[in-house]
């Protein structure tokens, strides 16, 4: 992990801090940091993980700017962190059951509260995807009769 000035220090450019990075952090952190608690369960871990990626994040900034979008490679560093951690807190069920991508859109829109251009934007993708995304999850949860242990689980209610 690096320390927040040396991420700090990589975020900056010769004349300041760099205004897109800073919105960036400033728009998904909090987002972040909901989807990183269910994900964990462990409140203990996630502001440190969720900082780590932004401190990746800022070392990555140019590359995030150059690519088709920064959002989805945030999001991948995000997701990558929450796997290496080992922790799926309440939503161990739904990542045993469905496709990770599939997985998240249930989490960001049922868990977290999200609407499905929210969750889209978090995960960096369209929110017809989004929506084909949670179809998907309705009907494997269905087809596999796990819907109803899901729909029992209070978090999910």
């Amino acid at each position: 992990m690096r320390s927040p000035s040396e991420a700090s220090r990589i975020a900056t450019g010769d004349d300041g801090a760099r205004p897109e990075y800073t919105a960036f952090r400033a728009l998904y952190r909090e987002r972040y940091l909901r989807y990183a608690f269910a994900r964990l369960g462990r409140d203990s871990e996630v502001a440190a993980l969720v900082q780590d990626v932004f401190d990746d994040l800022a070392v990555r900034w140019p590359e995030a700017l150059r690519s088709p979008s920064p959002a989805a490679l945030a999001w991948d560093l995000l997701t990558s962190k929450l796997s290496a951690a080992g922790g799926d807190g309440a939503t161990g069920l739904l990542r045993a059951r469905l496709p990770d991508g599939t997985a998240d859109a249930v989490v960001l829109c049922r868990l977290c509260g999200m609407d499905v251009e929210e969750a889209a934007d978090v995960m960096g993708i369209d929110a017809s995807s989004v929506t084909s995304r949670l179809g998907m999850a309705r009907r494997t949860l269905s087809a596999t009769g796990a819907e109803e242990r899901v729909r029992a689980n209070p978090l999910f209610g």
